[in-house]
């Protein structure tokens, strides 16, 4: 059986020994997880945007994982929002009243009954 901490190491080291495409990574994951127990957690809240958000709700929804999405006013339609299984506004467009306030972001994971928050 297969820790998901396992599966993330070995991917990430095949990710950067081979450099792998995006589809090769993606089918190894998968392979990986054939044997593999399932997840800690059901549902991850993503604290990142852009196209690393976009990343890491795939390789979630690849896992089984449902993702949370935090966005700013000036964020509402990006397609990492649109990317995440769920989306919650945290603030204004300004980052130290959206993203970099912890309190937001802690009720945002209450909010949601996230399990895990990435990164």
């Amino acid at each position: 059986m297969w820790t998901t901490r396992q599966v993330l190491s070995k991917t990430s080291r095949s990710f950067v020994t081979n450099r792998l495409s995006q589809k090769t990574a993606t089918t190894s994951i998968s392979r990986l997880l054939s044997s593999a127990s399932p997840p800690p957690f059901s549902k991850v809240l993503i604290a990142n945007r852009g196209e690393i958000s976009q990343r890491v709700a795939r390789t979630c929804k690849d896992l089984g994982i449902k993702t949370v999405a935090i966005y700013s006013t000036a964020d509402a339609k990006a397609p990492f929002v649109k990317a995440a299984d769920e989306a919650i506004c945290v603030g204004p467009a300004a980052s130290s009243s959206s993203y970099l306030n912890v309190p937001r972001v802690l009720q945002a994971i209450r909010d949601t009954g996230a399990q895990a928050v990435h990164p």
